[in-house]
């Protein structure tokens, strides 16, 4: 969302009097605020002109690949399409998104092993990984920030190419360093994946091992809840995500997704 969110602060910063902003100098002026982009094109539907300068977009398209909207972080493919966009122009004017009514956006990306690869070890990546924590039932949760990350690896696997039966998987490896004795921890985690009732994804024979010792199944169990991913979770209330895509083909990852954005909620 917050590509979608540079997006729409873009285009309402090159509004002219009159309403009017051209397709290529939208798609420039939005190149100009990400780190690179080797292709990127940018298309608005909008009639009369004049409702863009209120905030209102009948129909705005994005197309690009090799897209790097932050530091480390590539995407290979990007397709985006919102319909019915309508914002406070004020508001986006000083930076900020605040929705007039529901937002629906279509997002296809395509992720290659190598981009994810390259993103654990940016910045952003990075740091969100060592802010996060586990949760051990019956237990506290345990922090991240007890441990350094060292090379982190994700590896795709195509499920034809395994010859095994089974659909398309991720391994990631990774080795956790105490910070204050240096011992190291490797740990490795293989899951096939599928698309549950579009809001899901299940994982399917995780199967996780911490210095070479495998993790019991029973705990494995409780620690990936059931083995669900829900991603309204990961979403919260204001954002509905459907997941239509989420397919391994040589070393890329392709996801398409639908998602709706609620207008925040005005508390007393």
């Amino acid at each position: 969302m917050e590509f979608l969110t540079l997006l729409l602060i873009t285009l309402m910063g090159l509004v002219s009097p009159v309403g009017f902003v051209a397709d290529r100098l939208a798609a420039d002026a939005l190149r100009q605020r990400l780190e690179s982009a080797e292709d990127l094109d940018v298309r608005i539907d909008n009639a009369p002109s004049y409702r863009l300068a209120q905030g209102r977009v009948q129909r705005v398209r994005v197309a690009g690949e090799g897209i790097v909207p932050l530091e480390g972080v590539r995407i290979e493919e990007l397709n985006l399409e919102a319909e019915g966009v309508a914002l406070d122009p004020g508001e986006l004017r000083d930076g900020t998104v605040e929705l007039k009514g529901p937002l629906e956006a279509g997002i296809q990306l395509v992720l290659t092993e190598e981009d994810l690869n390259q993103a654990l070890q940016s910045p952003v990546v990075t740091e969100w990984l060592e802010d996060a924590s586990v949760q051990v039932p019956g237990a506290a949760s345990i922090g991240m920030e007890r441990y350094t990350l060292l090379n982190p690896q994700i590896q795709l696997l195509e499920g034809d190419s395994q010859g095994d039966g089974r659909g398309d998987r991720l391994r990631f490896q990774v080795t956790l360093q105490e910070r204050r004795n240096r011992r190291q921890i490797p740990i490795e985690l293989e899951s096939g994946f599928a698309i549950d009732g579009s809001r899901r994804v299940r994982l399917i024979d995780p199967a996780v091992s911490v210095e070479g010792v495998a993790v019991p199944a029973e705990l494995l169990q409780a620690l990936t809840q059931g083995g669900v991913v829900d991603l309204q979770t990961l979403g919260g209330e204001e954002i509905l995500v459907r997941l239509l895509q989420l397919e391994v083909e040589d070393d890329q990852v392709a996801i398409a997704a639908w998602v709706r954005v609620a207008p925040e909620r005005n508390t007393p």
